[in-house]
């Protein structure tokens, strides 16, 4: 906003001059001014630095500078305050000039009057305020851009800005010192010596663009990621994040053949210990068929020990290949369309004479029916480990509840008991590998035999079909629920892309 009261500068060595625009200001009644003069080039920078002067009113032709020199001295002195030539009507090309060299307008004396005069003077001050703010616009987009550069070129990770032509704006030292120079480079150029871009490619097609790519040429393994980056013109080009995991997928190399081997070794050490189980569970069993009758009480509680105990080593056995098999990466489930309902009533059925045992009630929440694609044989097992779980561990009389419903895109499991609870140190081990809560001495009516590898299983089966499993419980004495989600369809994944 313009001050009611402008205080100008008039620097013009001609009095008549100077005199014809003391009596246009007069007649100016919008706005007041204060006018101060100078007819020499020196005394007019003395008084800029004393007193400060909204707007310069110049005549280049002054006695002690040269033409020529007359604005740029002025605009190297004082670069804060607008100026407006005044000029002859047959130096017009040289008013314009100086506009270009950073005056806010001409005047031609001669053609002035009241109405040109205020006009100029406020429309200078004006712009005048806007090219600063630009100015100063400008030096801040600079700053920042600077700071960004030199956060950019101190990284680590490779960065690059693509334009949405796949032109390289930008990469920063360790990209460049990687792959070369940028000059003139599409980034599928760059990367892939493609001569056009790749067919897989998805950068401009999503908001934030997430993959693994495998540069042949020296035989590196990036992620990338890249993310929208608006220019100053409105346009959007992709910066994008390269982190060389070369190194981390050597050693995941390294540790699935390390599985492999882990793998093959229990194969062969379970093949070779239930020979022998097979063959003393066997024989203990012949003994008990053909000789019961002959035998005492104390020997035949001996041998249905044996027999007890060989079924415990065989169902360890089999935790330990199951265990195995799921931390593999390359196991997928096979999905089929089943109903969950059917399942969890066949699995509280099969295990409902357990809990009569214990005198346990378990009641169910279900819909009649509930279909989608989950692979029947893995998920029953985690039902029924979950459900041996709560029978074990509730006391008798206790009771068991069991509810799915959907929440979002997920069918949610839950089983409820009004067992002996978990503690907060507790929950963090009991879904880890080995994970069993010793009760023994506790002075609790439990069954606790096990592994201790039944929810460690439980959650690499639930994983491995995209779901989750959890558990609540408030303390000790005070039950506890597990859940387990599964998603109604198979997430979509993003492959690595190999090029």
């Amino acid at each position: 906003m313009i001050a009611s009261t402008i205080n100008l500068l008039i620097i013009e060595d001609n009095p008549g001059d100077v005199r014809i625009l003391e009596e246009i200001f007069k007649k100016i009644r919008d706005f007041s001014f204060n006018l101060d003069f100078s007819m020499r080039l020196s005394d007019g920078l003395k008084k800029l630095e004393k007193t400060a002067f909204d707007l310069i009113l110049l005549d280049l032709s002054l006695p002690d500078s040269e033409k020529s020199e007359t604005l740029s001295i002025l605009l190297d002195k004082n670069p804060n305050v607008p100026i407006v030539i005044l000029t002859g009507l047959n130096d017009k090309g040289g008013a314009i000039d100086s506009v270009r060299k950073g005056a806010q307008d001409y005047l031609i004396k001669g053609e002035i009057n009241e109405a040109v005069l205020s006009r100029s003077i406020l429309y200078a001050i004006e712009r005048f305020k806007i090219e600063q703010k630009l100015q100063k616009s400008e030096e801040n987009y600079k700053h920042e851009r600077d700071n960004l550069m030199n956060i950019l070129a101190s990284l680590m990770d490779g960065v690059i800005i693509i334009n949405k032509h796949y032109d390289i704006e930008y990469a920063n030292p360790i990209l460049i010192n990687e792959f070369g120079s940028i000059e003139g480079k599409k980034c599928y150029q760059y990367f892939f010596n493609f001569s056009d871009v790749c067919l897989t490619c998805e950068i401009f097609n999503v908001n934030i663009f997430k993959r693994q790519i495998f540069v042949k040429k020296n035989q590196k393994t990036f992620d990338f990621i890249g993310t929208p980056l608006r220019n100053p013109d409105g346009s959007i080009s992709k910066l994008g994040i390269l982190h060389d995991i070369t190194k981390l997928k050597q050693v995941e190399k390294r540790l699935k053949e390390i599985n492999k081997l882990k793998s093959e070794f229990l194969n062969r050490a379970s093949h070779e210990l239930k020979t022998p189980l097979i063959a003393i569970k066997g024989f203990s069993d012949l003994v008990l068929r053909l000789y019961k009758d002959e035998l005492n009480v104390d020997i035949i509680s001996k041998l249905e020990e044996i027999n007890q105990g060989c079924e415990r080593l065989e169902n360890i056995i089999n935790d330990l290949l199951q265990s195995s098999r799921l931390e593999s990466t390359d196991l997928k489930p096979k999905l089929e369309r089943e109903d969950l309902s059917f399942l969890i009533k066949y699995c509280v059925n099969d295990l409902n004479t357990i809990a009569g045992k214990r005198e346990q009630s378990i009641s169910i929440d279900l819909p009649d029916s509930i279909m989608f694609r989950f692979e029947k044989e893995e998920i029953y097992n985690v039902i029924s480990n979950l459900l041996i779980n709560a029978i074990k561990y509730t006391p008798p009389k206790g009771g068991i509840h069991i509810k799915i419903e959907t929440v979002d895109d997920f069918v949610v499991f839950s089983i409820k008991d009004d067992g002996i609870g978990f503690t907060e140190e507790q929950k963090d081990k009991i879904f880890q590998k080995f994970g069993k809560i010793e009760r023994y001495g506790q002075g609790l009516d439990l069954e606790t035999d096990g592994t201790g590898l039944g929810l460690y299983i439980s959650k690499k089966i639930v994983e491995s079909h995209g779901g989750k499993i959890w558990m609540e419980s408030k303390g000790r004495n005070m039950g506890s629920t597990f859940y387990f989600s599964l998603p109604y369809e198979e997430k979509r994944t993003h492959p690595i892309l190999t090029l």
